[in-house]
């Protein structure tokens, strides 16, 4: 049924150069204008359209060219065409398809995940940025708000895809309270540009990850006791010279181990999970990055760290806790160490792919990120696990060579059994397996 408090109803008819419009019904409405659900040449898409005070020339201008020069990528809910209607307007993009959830739905609480499927929405989430990155754009607002994922898949969808620029132009955009980068907090500049985007998706990677903010530690808990003024809290928490990561090595005055809430403590613990080469990036980006804007990751450092992430996790077959591979841990108890839950041993084959060690798990998929560096689609499966009662084989469910015990193995075949230190063969690449 039609509202007449909306600027569109439902059943009217818009034109755009893709066809005809249909507006079917009202979903939302934003700071910047209202989205529908419509109906274009019989697939339905979203469409965001503008209070009439934010229809300005230039605004306009940058919708177009954001039509015009699209990136090829899933990850974002582009632009596709422009929507005119009088002195107002507005743009079409693919809807949020259903299970899609805001991350801070996950940082609130609202649904739950698992760290396998939180590490592959991390990798997508940078691969996305660095297209967005190559093609010459910034993002401008990268928060909590504006990128969803999928709890089940571990796929992304990043939306608000109108404050995009190209780098270095002005969008009237700055960021979101939280994630604006120190020198934006500080007013030395106006401009976000890429290297603020790289803050702050450090600051989403780390919430995604500890589900807490990087920067709002011990000071943050007695300024809001206080009631100081908001602007003065964000210049105190967030500028470059007064930031202070929570878990920063050398100055604790930030710190969470000060703080016995209980949100608190899980961050801690979680901090505490992750190996050295993750808790050194964020190290990187929220001690050096903080004051030296070229300091900060890149998102391929975050990629390339996250794929070596993603192979370390396994998970007890006798509880279900999340482990993640530790070298010494494994060495003291030759191979099979005790889960730190229900205390039982466990028996977690694992394979070594370039710098990479793989845990191997029943059901598990070796993906094309650990056979390939450059691998367009890092999640095309390339081998499946079936690991039973010890016994450990592969199926070859690629076009890929895979060759065991000097034989062929070919698409949706098994493997030999392996045992211990056995190899399998990979277009022509060796890999042991340990047991």
């Amino acid at each position: 049924m039609a509202n007449n408090l909306h600027q569109l109803q439902n059943g009217e008819i818009l034109s755009c150069s893709a066809g005809k419009v249909k507006i079917i019904d009202y979903i939302k409405e934003g700071g910047q204008g209202e989205v529908y659900r419509v109906e274009l040449n019989g697939k339905q898409y979203a469409l965001k359209y503008y209070f009439r005070h934010l229809c300005n020339d230039s605004f306009k201008q940058n919708l177009k060219y954001l039509v015009d020069n699209p990136i090829e990528s899933k990850s974002f809910a582009w632009p596709m065409c422009l929507i005119e209607k009088q002195d107002q307007f507005g743009y079409i993009m693919e809807l949020r398809p259903s299970g899609y959830h805001d991350i801070a739905e996950w940082i609130g609480g609202r649904f739950d995940t698992t760290l396998d499927i939180l590490v592959k929405a991390c990798i997508a989430l940078c691969d996305g940025f660095r297209d967005l990155h190559a093609k010459g754009y910034s993002y401008k607002d990268i928060s909590n708000s504006n990128i969803s994922f999928n709890p089940s898949t571990g796929d992304v969808l990043i939306l608000d895809n109108d404050n995009v620029t190209p780098n270095l132009m002005s969008s009237g955009i700055i960021g979101t309270n939280g994630f604006m980068a120190p020198e934006i907090v500080a007013g030395q500049t106006n401009k976000p540009t890429r290297l603020t985007d790289l803050h702050s998706l450090a600051v989403l990677l780390f919430q995604m990850l500890i589900v807490e903010h990087p920067l709002n530690g011990k000071k943050e808990y007695h300024m809001s006791l206080d009631k100081i003024d908001e602007e003065d809290i964000l210049t105190e928490l967030y500028g470059p010279n007064t930031a202070c990561f929570i878990f920063a090595d050398k100055n604790n005055l930030n710190r969470y181990i000060e703080i016995r809430e209980p949100a608190h403590i899980s961050a801690r613990e979680l901090w505490q999970m992750y190996p050295d080469f993750i808790q050194n990036l964020f190290r990187r980006a929220f001690i050096d990055g903080v004051k030296n804007p070229h300091s900060r990751p890149q998102s391929y450092e975050w990629k390339d760290a996250f794929i070596k992430l993603f192979g370390l996790i396994y998970r007890c077959p006798y509880c279900g806790r999340t482990h993640l591979y530790d070298r010494e841990v494994f060495y003291k108890y030759s191979g099979a160490p005790i889960c730190d839950k229900c205390e039982r041993r466990i028996y977690v084959p694992r394979m070594k792919i370039g710098e990479n060690i793989i845990m191997i798990k029943d059901k598990a998929v070796l993906y094309s990120c650990y056979f390939y560096n450059n691998a367009e689609n890092k999640f095309a499966p390339i081998l499946e696990v079936e690991l039973k009662g010890g016994r450990l084989r592969f199926k070859n469910v690629s076009g890929c060579s895979v060759e065991c015990h000097s034989i062929k193995v070919p698409k949706g075949a098994y493997t030999d059994y392996i045992t211990s230190s056995d190899s399998i063969v990979v277009n022509g690449k060796e890999y042991r397996v340990a047991m």
